[in-house]
């Protein structure tokens, strides 16, 4: 038996209890949920429809008895929509909205993330200027309790990538530099000692150096940045053999 069988909300759980008569007691009971062994159990349904829980008892002279009781859950809360609004590269503009149908009374939403504990959260249905991260999202009408969880992504941020022709060689020499860079709107080149280059797209840069240099590209999409280098190392090259005629006494690498 159970004083009533009927289930609003996932996870609850409903008080059943038997009794036995004939055979000899004392009687043992267990129910085949947790193996409960009292003549009262608590069983639960976590979802729609109706579930059959059974006792089994047996007397002190092992004779058996079964029956069958049946607990039935008819929720009608549950969370049926919800969307998310990318966040840009490295800006926390992005949104995260749920909803919810067959509520009862006066519902209250909540959000919080990133994270199980995350520092944003709103009593509503939207939570917006959030970066990217996981967000739970729970509806309590007068009834029930439902929640559930998304993740919110975000644009790619911007990856610098420089690729030189060549990193070495004798002075002078001429290095192509190629763009490879991402997500990128602008960029910024630096080539060393002022040559500062501002654009907006990613076609190779030439220089001529006569000295070793570092490059410097910033690859930029909003307020997000991101900035790599490239090392250039020139030798004087000639002939260093003090002993020939054309010997060169600047030079470091044989030529």
């Amino acid at each position: 038996t159970g004083t009533d069988k009927l289930v609003l909300c996932a996870n609850d759980s409903v008080l059943v209890s038997a009794t036995a008569s004939g055979g000899f007691p004392p009687y043992t009971f267990t129910w085949n949920y947790l193996s409960q062994q009292n003549d009262t159990a608590y069983v639960p349904i976590t979802q729609n429809g109706t579930l059959p829980y059974v006792v089994n008892v047996v007397d002190q002279c092992g004779n058996t008895g079964l029956d069958t009781v049946l607990v039935t859950m008819n929720q009608t809360l549950q969370i049926d929509t919800m969307i998310t609004y990318l966040a840009s590269a490295c800006t926390p503009d992005g949104a995260v909205s749920g909803q919810g149908s067959g509520i009862t009374g006066t519902p209250a939403y909540h959000w919080q993330g990133p994270g199980a504990n995350g520092p944003n959260q709103i009593n509503a249905t939207v939570l917006q200027n959030i970066g990217p991260g996981w967000y739970y999202f729970s509806i309590t009408d007068n009834v029930c309790s439902v929640n559930d969880s998304i993740f919110l992504g975000s644009d790619p941020a911007p990856n610098a990538i420089i690729t030189p022709s060549s990193t070495f060689g004798c002075n002078p020499y001429t290095v192509t530099f190629t763009n490879g860079s991402q997500n990128a709107t602008s960029y910024t080149w630096e080539f060393g000692v002022g040559d500062v280059v501002n654009t907006t797209n990613t076609d190779s840069q030439t220089r001529t150096y006569t000295t070793d240099d570092q490059v410097m590209l910033i690859a930029i999409n909003g307020p997000c940045r991101d900035t790599t280098y490239a090392t250039i190392t020139i030798s004087n090259c000639g002939c260093t053999d003090a002993n020939a005629v054309n010997y060169d006494p600047n030079a470091t690498t044989d030529d």
